[in-house]
């Protein structure tokens, strides 16, 4: 199944993304690998 996001949903993920790397850099590389995992793990599931 593929999945693909809203682009509403996308600006949400690349804000969120850029707000973990003001906090410390690589955080933001952590962050969208948890997306990216989450979405896999819906994407088995159907």
């Amino acid at each position: 199944m593929i999945l693909v996001l809203r682009p509403a949903a996308a600006a949400d993920v690349e804000a969120a993304y850029r707000w973990y790397e003001q906090q410390q850099v690589g955080l933001g590389d952590e962050f969208l690998e948890a997306v990216r995992a989450t979405l896999r793990a819906i994407a088995c599931r159907w």
